[in-house]
């Protein structure tokens, strides 16, 4: 060791003993004695409470942040944390269709122009909006819904974002977006924790809101604001009525926006209490629609509230509602026919798998269900042209008790009774066939399965054909099976009114999905391949003609 080196160690350790001299042992290096050897009781220590910032966080910029996660892309705020330009990439928007009639109503001086050329589907749509650049879904608040917090950014990481931030108020407010990939016993959603930590007397919420459409019809797919409370479905189609909120009371299974195919909402955790509004965000062209639920009324100072719920945006379909909720299987609302929509929807999917197009699909149902039928509508039919047989008699029957309408009515059951005629046999297989278009219908209408199926020249079955080719179609056949259903039986007003039934139903057939008006077509066709083969095999065979000469 040189000279140097040793002087340095010396001085060193000069000065640390002066040190020790002068202000006495380092603080950190006392000896504390150990109450429990000491023999007195240990005192009780509380944990250290989580810090809370105090500071306002009103003053940050706002910032987006990008998140996809379960097929859909979006954008979150830090002001409020709500998401917005909420899309699905690999779902297309709802197409603009310009029918045929509806372009040449346009050129009458009382119906709006269509501008431009006419496009039967108009533009290519895009992606599947949710919700625009207004929208807030899964914002939080505190107090008014338009006094959004601002947060700070904690976390950003590929499917997860935690914000956190303080109220002008002193509310403090923690606001985390978490995916959690599809299982065997849950779709893919997205887990949102939040909590408010008081003191305040303002209402803590949490709010589903976006641009909406100003008017839709029932059958319109525009979206509105939704819930289900109570087990029952809620929505709220006239946006008038959100104006002033709109409490919808019971417990809250899921609350948010939905179109007829597609919803996007927050499912409250099972022991959430809380207050489910329908509600208006902001005034003007800025306002938004959709509902907030508040979780609490006021808290206490010190007092937090955490909430977890489960965001799901996604379509419709049966297998996805009934594993995110038990009560989310109203949203697939299928009305009186729900019994038999059930089945006849898992049938086409079944077909959809062999066939592998939808359009054959509804092609190979009318088939079977037609099959199925076949003994009641052939037995209608036989009652029909029995009907038509027995004419000459009826005539007769009516002629000679004209006077006497209680004998009429007993030779005539006596006449249908003899001959096998059922009165109503005509009726069956209209009657029969009345539970499917009504169940097609509404699955056609409700079933995300079906959205933007396509079949030959029709580029969505479950919207109406623009050309008209279906319905015209249609329409000939009913005029052509008229051709082979007896209406002697019938007085010359009701005859009338029978012949003009194909021109009544083909108005509504310009209206309906071209899907169902597929089915009723190949439906139609069957018919009279049945009604021709019944009539040409109960023909009676022409008489044998006499040769001259003959012995007679």
């Amino acid at each position: 060791m040189d000279r140097r080196t040793l002087t340095a160690i010396l001085l060193t350790l000069g000065l640390y003993y002066a040190w020790i001299a002068a202000f006495g042992p380092f603080k950190g290096t006392e000896a504390v004695e150990d109450p429990a050897l000491a023999g007195e009781e240990t005192p009780e220590i509380a944990p250290a409470p989580e810090p809370v910032a105090t500071a306002s966080t009103a003053h940050l910029p706002v910032e987006d942040i990008d998140f996809a996660a379960c097929g859909f892309e979006a954008k979150i705020s830090t002001a409020g944390g709500g998401m917005h330009d909420v899309r699905l990439p690999k779902v297309e928007a709802p197409l603009d269709i310009q029918t045929l009639w509806g372009k040449a109503l346009s050129f009458l001086p009382f119906y709006d122009a269509m501008p431009g050329g006419w496009n039967p589907y108009g533009d290519p749509p895009g992606p599947l909006t949710m919700a625009g650049p207004k929208g807030a879904i899964a914002a939080v608040g505190v107090g008014e819904l338009e006094a959004l917090p601002h947060f700070g950014v904690e976390t950003r990481e590929t499917g997860k974002v935690v914000l956190a931030g303080v109220t002008e108020d002193g509310v403090a407010i923690r606001h985390s977006f978490t995916a959690v990939p599809e299982s065997d016993a849950s779709p893919c959603y997205v887990e949102v924790e939040t909590s408010w930590s008081g003191p305040t007397d303002k209402a803590a919420w949490i709010g589903v809101h976006a641009e909406m459409a100003p008017e839709a019809g029932y059958y319109d797919n525009e979206i509105r604001p939704y819930a289900v409370v109570d087990g029952g479905q809620d929505y709220e189609m006239n946006l008038d009525n959100v104006v002033e909120d709109r409490i919808s009371e019971g417990p809250v299974s899921w609350f948010g926006i939905a179109d007829r195919y597609f919803l996007t909402g927050l499912l409250p955790e099972d022991d959430s209490k809380g207050t489910l509004y329908f509600s208006q965000r902001g005034e003007g062209e800025g306002a938004t629609w959709g509902d907030h639920y508040v979780v609490a009324n006021s808290l206490s100072a010190g007092e937090v509230h955490a909430e977890t719920f489960k965001l799901y945006i996604g379509d419709k379909t049966r297998a996805n509602l009934d594993r995110l909720h038990d009560d989310l299987g109203v949203l697939q609302n299928y009305g009186w026919f729900a019994v038999f929509a059930g089945p006849l929807l898992w049938l086409l999917v079944f077909l959809q798998g062999y066939v592998g197009n939808w359009g054959l699909a509804i092609i190979t149902l009318t088939v079977l269900v037609k099959s199925a039928l076949f003994p009641l509508t052939h037995m209608g039919f036989k009652s029909s042209q029995r009907m038509q047989d027995i004419q000459p008699q009826l005539a007769e029957i009516k002629e000679k008790y004209a006077e006497q309408p209680e004998e009429l009515n007993r030779r005539t059951m006596e006449l249908f009774q003899k001959e096998g005629v059922n009165p109503f046999g005509g009726c069956l297989p209209m009657i029969l066939q009345m539970p499917v278009w009504f169940a097609l219908y509404r699955v056609l209408l409700q079933a995300p399965q079906l959205y933007h199926t396509d079949f030959l020249y029709l580029k969505d079955l479950s919207s109406v054909d623009p050309y008209g080719a279906l319905p015209f179609a249609v329409v000939g056949l009913m005029l052509l099976q008229q051709q082979f259903t007896p209406m002697g039986n019938l007085d010359p007003t009701q005859a009338r009114v029978m012949k003009l039934m194909p021109v009544i139903f083909g108005f509504f057939f310009f209206t309906f999905p071209s899907g169902l008006v597929l089915y009723i077509f190949v439906n139609t066709m069957l018919s009279i391949l049945q009604q021709w083969w019944i009539r040409r095999s109960m023909a009676r065979p022409a008489a044998t003609p006499t040769p001259q000469g003959a012995a007679t």
